[in-house]
């Protein structure tokens, strides 16, 4: 490659930078962003879109599944679930990533992993296990030192769309700051395992409108539900009321009913 050399008062030639430039067209011609169904399905929601989750057992009420998950989800298909959430940690919660694989495989809901996730590897794994969103907690990564910024920015060019869980308000400025675009308010404290909707319908109502506010926790009626949407809820995630159901088909029938 010959480069030319500047004459007179002409400023230098930047080779690199049009080379990066050029490449960037082309990497936006070839492989062009695709919209996130994860994302998209909460635009014109009237109603809060439900993510309904696979949560085999949990520290705070302890086992929770019986049956087979595969035939847990087709009822949640049938009770009209938007997405469904699976818990892929083992020790706490009874899940695994071959068991988030094993929902993938069955359904064609957008899906969302479920962990404690503080290394890039493991948004590898999701990503490579079919992951359409995977959860970030804004408590556990700081705890950690790990940059909630950076978790994101990596979750996107991987593919997936990153859902940042936050608990207080101190929480919901951290993760705006950090561009999440999706907000999830856990009304659980996870140190405590202790709920305070009251707080968390206050953090949801602060969510600026152009992010999508989703809660976490507490939902076990559609009065509660309807709350959520006047607090400015797009989605809500509902494990245990679901998975405790005489009848989980039936109970999300009433939680999706607007």
């Amino acid at each position: 490659m010959t480069h030319e050399v500047p004459q007179g008062n002409e400023s230098p030639r930047r080779v690199l930078e049009e080379i990066l430039a050029n490449k960037r067209k082309e990497i936006a011609l070839r492989y062009p962003e695709k919209p996130s169904s994860f994302i998209e399905m909460f635009r014109d929601a009237d109603w809060p879109v439900v993510i309904a989750e696979i949560k085999p057992k949990s520290p705070s009420a302890g086992k929770l599944i019986d049956e087979n998950p595969v035939n847990l989800v087709q009822k949640f298909q049938q009770g009209g679930a938007g997405a469904i959430s699976v818990l892929t940690d083992k020790k706490y919660f009874g899940g695994s990533p071959e068991l988030f694989l094993q929902i993938r495989e069955a359904t064609k809901l957008p899906m969302l992993w479920k962990d404690f996730v503080i290394s890039a590897d493991q948004l590898v794994d999701a990503q490579q296990r079919g992951a359409d969103a995977v959860l970030l907690i804004v408590t556990a990564l700081r705890r950690q030192n790990v940059d909630l910024k950076a978790m994101i920015n990596f979750s996107k060019a991987l593919g997936l769309t990153p859902v940042v869980e936050v608990h207080d308000n101190r929480e919901r400025a951290e993760a705006l700051m950090a561009g999440a675009n999706i907000i999830g308010v856990n009304s659980r404290n996870l140190d405590t395992l202790q709920e305070n909707p009251f707080l968390a319908l206050e953090v949801l109502s602060q969510i600026p409108s152009g992010r999508i506010a989703l809660l976490f926790s507490s939902i076990k009626s559609r009065e509660d539900v309807e709350k959520a949407r006047q607090a400015g809820a797009k989605g809500v995630l509902v494990g245990t009321s679901i998975l405790k159901a005489p009848d989980p088909v039936e109970k999300l029938r009433e939680l999706t009913s607007s």
